[in-house]
C-alpha cells in the first residue's frame, strides 16, 4: 500500500461530505459587476468595500511605484531593511488616526497573529467572541494562553466567564471582531470595554474609535486583505516590533506603501471627510438586510 494512500481517503472524504472547496474563474477586474462562465454578475462576495482595487488614484500610483521601487523587498525590514516609503505610510496612518506609532503587517491574517502573540502568553487567557473571524481563532489558539469563547455579542455570558476564571490567570484579553463580516453586525465594544475594566481585562476589538474609546490597539482593513495595527502605547508598541510574524515575513512591496499613501488620510473618491465611503457601506449593509430579509440568495451556488 502506498504509504500515500492516506491522503486519498481523506479527498473521498471530504467529497463525500461536500466539503471539497475548488475556485472559480472571474474575467476582468475586481469591480461590483463580474463576469463568471460568461454570466454578468453582481458581486456581494468582494471585501473590496470602499472600491478602491479599481480607483484609477491607486493604479497610478502603483506604476510609478514599480517604477522607481521595482516590484518586492528582498526579504524581511528586520534583515534587508525597509524603503523610505513604508516608514511614510506608517507615519501618515498614525497621523491619519492620532496615535503615537503605527506598525504595518504584510497582510491582515499576519497582524492577528503576530499581535494577539505577542500581546498573550501561557499565563493568560482569553475570552472571544465565537463568531471572530478565523484568523482572530487561530492567532488565540496559537499563543498556549486559556481559550474560552463566549455566546456572541452575549455579555452576560462574558460577565459570567469573566467572574469565573478572571483570578486563575495573570493577564486576560477579550478578543472580538468589530463588524462581523459574515452576519454585517457590530460588536457592542463599549459594554465591553467596561467589562474589561471592571475584571482588569484588555480588549482588542476593530474600528474602536467609532465610539471614541481608548483601548490599546485597532485594526483598519485594506481592500487587499491586509490590516494596519495602531499603537497607542509604547510598552506595546515595543512588544509588537519583537513579533516574529512581522519581523520574520517579507515586507510588503513598496507598490503598496505607495499606493495607501495616495489614499491617506482618507479613503475616498470624492468628498475629503470620507462621507461618501460611509454613505457607500450604508448603503450596501442595507441592501444585505433586504436581500436576508426575503432570503435572495447573493450568490450562486457552487
Amino acid at each position: 500500500m502506498s504509504p500515500y494512500g492516506w491522503i486519498d481517503q481523506a479527498l473521498e472524504t471530504v467529497h463525500r461530505a461536500d466539503w471539497y472547496r475548488s475556485v472559480r474563474e472571474i474575467a476582468g477586474p475586481s469591480a461590483p459587476w463580474i463576469e463568471l462562465e460568461g454570466q454578468r454578475l453582481l458581486n456581494f462576495a468582494s471585501n473590496d468595500y470602499l472600491g478602491l482595487a479599481g480607483d484609477p488614484r491607486l493604479a497610478e500610483a502603483a506604476i510609478t511605484a514599480i517604477q522607481t521601487w521595482g516590484t518586492g523587498t528582498g526579504g524581511s525590514r528586520l534583515v534587508s531593511g525597509h524603503r523610505p516609503i513604508h516608514q511614510q505610510l506608517e507615519r501618515a496612518i498614525a497621523t491619519w488616526k492620532q496615535t503615537a506609532a503605527a506598525l504595518v503587517f504584510s497582510s491582515g491574517y499576519l497582524a492577528n497573529l503576530g499581535t494577539i502573540n505577542a500581546l498573550v502568553g501561557g499565563r493568560d487567557l482569553i475570552l472571544a467572541d465565537v463568531y471572530n473571524h478565523a484568523s482572530l481563532k487561530q492567532g488565540a489558539r496559537l499563543t498556549g494562553a486559556k481559550l474560552l469563547e463566549y455566546r456572541h455579542k452575549n455579555m452576560v455570558d462574558l460577565r459570567a466567564q469573566l467572574a469565573r476564571h478572571r483570578g486563575e490567570y495573570r493577564r486576560c484579553l477579550l478578543l472580538t471582531d468589530g463588524v462581523f463580516s459574515m452576519d454585517g453586525d457590530l460588536a457592542p465594544l463599549r459594554e465591553l470595554c467596561e467589562l474589561a475594566e471592571r475584571f482588569n481585562a484588555d480588549v482588542l476589538p476593530v474600528l474602536v474609535q467609532r465610539w471614541m474609546l481608548q483601548p490599546f490597539a485597532i485594526v483598519i482593513n485594506q481592500p487587499w486583505d491586509g490590516c494596519r495595527w495602531i499603537i497607542d502605547k509604547w510598552q506595546t508598541a515595543i512588544r509588537l516590533w519583537h513579533s516574529r510574524h512581522r519581523d520574520r515575513r517579507s515586507h510588503s512591496p513598496p507598490t503598496e506603501g505607495i499606493c495607501w499613501c495616495a489614499m491617506l488620510p482618507v479613503p475616498d473618491t470624492g468628498r475629503a471627510d470620507g462621507t461618501e465611503a460611509r454613505n457607500r457601506l450604508r448603503r450596501s449593509g442595507k441592501l444585505r438586510a433586504v436581500c436576508a430579509a426575503k432570503l435572495a440568495p447573493l450568490l450562486p451556488q457552487s
